[in-house]
């Protein structure tokens, strides 16, 4: 358990028998209740969950600068409408990825909300599976994030439940899309870069570029590993893989 601190302290972090965690990350065999409703890590309690932004085929593509935290948090106003929702992390790149040996890219250069990803649907996903699916047996897979579980993109996935079949995603659920492992990829090549990207343009450009050189048999081998994923997860019960 102190291990595994050490590993995601910040710095100048200190542990200690109060230092506090997100009970998420354990199981409930792992968490001991006293009479008066504290909670406690049983000896020897580990994390099952390690991977906190798991749950989103969107990635942050940033020039790799450190965020600040604000110093003030916003007054809370009215409910957001259906149109409203957005991510709570601005994503200037979207991305889609698919066993054709592609990946597709959508440029966002602020919080993603619903109507954006209804374009994004509408104007690139829905042709594509027309296309590529003409017999109307393709899957479309999307995680649970708040644009993707608005009422217009529900709306809008019922119009089109004929001509291909949205996968249920359950909350919280281990992820097993291989798409980070393929940004894995393009990070580590563009950190080797002789030039580094100073701006979003130029990472924008740099992605791409590196894109396009990757393998059909690198894409096709990171679906093949799905089986795989899959085992080792329900081996595990939830728990951490190697993957």
């Amino acid at each position: 358990m102190v291990n595994w601190l050490h590993k995601i302290r910040r710095t100048g972090f200190t542990i200690t028998p109060h230092t506090k965690v997100c009970s998420r990350h354990f199981t409930k065999d792992q968490i001991r209740t006293t009479a008066k409703g504290r909670r406690f890590l049983t000896a020897n309690a580990i994390p099952t969950l390690f991977e906190w932004n798991a749950y989103s085929n969107k990635t942050r593509a940033g020039v790799w600068e450190r965020r600040t935290r604000p110093t003030s948090s916003p007054e809370p106003g009215p409910a957001e409408t259906e149109e409203e929702i957005v991510d709570m992390v601005p994503m200037p790149i979207d991305h889609d990825y698919v066993v054709y040996g592609f990946m597709i890219y959508v440029p966002i250069e602020h919080r993603v909300k619903a109507t954006d990803y209804l374009s994004i649907v509408a104007d690139h996903v829905h042709p594509f599976m027309t296309t590529v699916y003409p017999s109307s047996d393709g899957y479309f897979q999307q995680d649970n994030a708040p644009c993707h579980k608005a009422r217009i993109i529900s709306d809008w996935f019922l119009e089109h439940d004929n001509e291909f079949t949205v996968l249920k995603w359950p909350p919280q659920s281990p992820d097993l899309n291989p798409i980070e492992h393929l940004w894995d990829v393009v990070e580590r090549e563009i950190r080797i870069m002789d030039v580094q990207p100073t701006n979003l343009q130029q990472l924008r450009d740099a992605i791409m570029s590196i894109s396009t050189k990757l393998s059909e048999e690198c894409f096709q081998y990171l679906v093949e590993s799905v089986p795989r994923r899959i085992k080792a997860v329900l081996k595990a019960k939830g728990g951490p893989t190697r993957y």
